[in-house]
């Protein structure tokens, strides 16, 4: 529940900064990039490069500035090494039923645009 409270206290029940529990912090990051990083019906999808800097602009707003910095860097980092995005999920991961759900998803969005 708490994952979408703000560092700087804007959100629903007005948490700020250390205020908000730090698992709560880690999801909010998670949850954006994943969020910014797939399709919806009212926005296309951003790259990992894009989201990345998504969240490093609202770092010390929305996200925990010194998260921030550490997810930006690591999934800096994870991309640098990875052939795509899809390649930082191992083999048995990428088969796994929710990806391919997920795929499925964005090329039914994908052909219906």
């Amino acid at each position: 529940r708490c994952h979408q409270e703000r560092w700087d206290g804007g959100g629903p029940e007005g948490l700020a900064g250390e205020d908000i529990p730090i698992e709560a912090r880690v999801v909010a990051l998670c949850d954006a990039f994943d969020s910014l990083t797939h399709e919806r019906p009212w926005r296309s999808s951003q790259s990992p490069q894009i989201a990345l800097h998504t969240i490093e602009t609202d770092a010390g707003t929305h996200f925990d500035p010194h998260l921030a910095r550490l997810f930006v860097g690591w999934l800096r980092e994870e991309l640098a090494k990875a052939n795509d995005f899809v390649d930082l999920l191992d083999a048995e991961a990428s088969d796994h039923e929710y990806i391919q759900v997920r795929k499925r998803l964005s090329q039914l969005i994908r052909e219906a645009a």
